[in-house]
C-alpha cells in the first residue's frame, strides 16, 4: 500500500495555491473548475506524477457545505531550506503554534497556521537550528 493524497478544503484558492507554491516548494501539476463552480488545483512534489511518484495535496473551494481544514490535523513538509521557510512564513503573517522541537537528534520542526486554519509543520533533517 501507498499513500497517494489528501485533500484540503480551502476557502480562498489564489491564497492556498500561492501558499502551497511560494513557501512549501510545492507546484501546481493541474488546476480546473467543475461546471458546478468547484475549483480543483493540485499540488505535487516539483517534477512529480500525482499519485504514481510521491503524494500530492488536492486543494479543493467552492464547495457547498464544505468542510473546513481547521480540524486539528497537521500537514507536515520537509523543506530544503527551514531558516528561509520560516522566514515566508514570518513575512506572511502565518502564526507559529509550536516549536522548534527535536523529537529525534537529526531534524528540528515548527508548527504554524496555514492560510485556512490548518496546522502546517515544516522541518529539516539536518539537526536543530539555533536563533531562528
Amino acid at each position: 500500500m501507498k499513500f497517494s493524497y489528501v485533500v484540503l478544503y480551502v476557502s480562498d484558492m489564489e491564497k492556498s495555491v500561492s501558499f502551497y507554491r511560494d513557501i512549501i516548494g510545492l507546484e501546481c501539476e493541474r488546476r480546473y473548475v467543475e461546471e458546478d463552480g468547484v475549483e480543483t488545483a493540485f499540488m505535487v512534489t516539483p517534477g512529480a506524477q500525482p499519485m504514481f511518484g510521491q503524494p500530492m495535496i488536492e486543494l479543493v473551494s467552492g464547495m457547498p457545505n464544505m468542510p473546513t481544514a481547521q480540524s486539528g490535523k497537521l500537514f507536515g513538509f520537509t523543506v530544503d531550506d527551514l531558516e528561509k521557510t520560516i522566514q515566508l512564513l514570518k513575512e506572511g503573517s502565518y502564526p507559529l503554534l509550536k516549536g522548534p522541537y527535536s523529537p529525534d537528534p537529526s531534524c528540528t520542526i515548527y508548527e504554524y497556521r496555514g492560510p485556512d486554519g490548518e496546522r502546517i509543520g515544516v522541518m529539516n533533517m539536518k539537526g536543530a537550528l539555533e536563533n531562528v
